[in-house]
């Protein structure tokens, strides 16, 4: 889908009902698909960052979106010396993400969900068996 097909009408709706709106030139997938031969990437990656943060700016998702990707910091020398390093390290990790399997997460979700649930119940008992 094309960015330009995106009327603010579109937009409010996400945010409205996902916390936050996300441009699909922005989604994952394709940023992944050109990382390799992106010589900006590490700048569009900021951008992307701010922008997914910003476009909860005024509406109750706010204060759950700011602040979400402080930690990212695309421009960190810890990435390599130059900004072609930085990009071809940040085009690796991007690699391997995109190699993870998507169950895996729900999985492993749903595992520590049961072990949450079990803790809480051991807590209910007073912590006897």
């Amino acid at each position: 889908m094309d960015d330009g097909v995106i009327t603010p009408e579109i937009k409010d709706d996400a945010v409205k009902t996902k916390g936050y709106f996300i441009y699909p030139s922005q989604l994952f997938v394709n940023i992944a698909a050109g990382a390799n031969t992106n010589d900006s990437l590490n700048t569009d990656l900021a951008t992307i960052f701010a922008n997914i943060e910003s476009s909860a700016n005024g509406y109750p998702s706010e204060c759950d979106i700011k602040g979400l990707f402080a930690d990212f910091d695309t421009t960190s020398n810890r990435l390599g010396n130059t900004v072609k390093d930085k990009n071809s390290r940040l085009a690796a990790v991007l690699k391997g993400v995109a190699g993870l399997d998507p169950q895996y997460l729900a999985k492993k979700q749903s595992v520590f969900q049961k072990i949450a649930a079990f803790v809480e119940k051991f807590k209910g008992v007073g912590g006897k068996v």
